[in-house]
């Protein structure tokens, strides 16, 4: 039995209404005008600002990701168990790399790149299983 995450005080969990409205907003900013080539790079540059921008959190976008695909992870998740490194490798070796990158070098220089390193977008216990969300993101949103 995994130990419940209890959201901060001064965190209002939206509603599912609210959340939604987001997606759908989310959705039409990502896919509008965007082949379908250019859809996955959108997604990667566009996560960090729709968190900023739209209030939601790591864990939001996961949760809409995985209701609205029907995939078992969201991209955060992913990008945990992928670890870090080979995201941004991936991104650095880009002739135009997303400004994502800052955010995953901002975890790789704290030491916290995914799973492997026990925390990441999310935290882990020794086994591997999700505990909690970092409490090092979203301070890294280009802060």
């Amino acid at each position: 039995m995994s130990p419940s995450v209890t959201p901060p005080l001064d965190h209002q969990v939206p509603s599912a209404e609210e959340l939604v409205s987001r997606a759908a907003a989310l959705r039409e900013q990502l896919w509008e005008d965007a082949d379908e080539a250019d859809r996955t790079r959108r997604v990667s540059d566009r996560n960090a600002a729709a968190i900023t921008d739209a209030g939601l959190t790591v864990d939001d976008i996961d949760g809409i990701w995985r209701k609205a695909t029907g995939s078992p992870q969201g991209p955060f998740e992913i990008y945990d168990v992928v670890g870090f490194n080979v995201a941004y490798n991936i991104q650095a070796n880009n002739p135009q790399p997303s400004p994502f990158i800052e955010v995953l070098k901002r975890g790789i220089d704290n030491g916290k790149a995914g799973i492997a390193d026990g925390e990441g977008f999310y935290t882990y216990d020794a086994e591997g299983r999700k505990t909690g969300v970092s409490p090092q993101f979203p301070e890294a949103w280009g802060d």
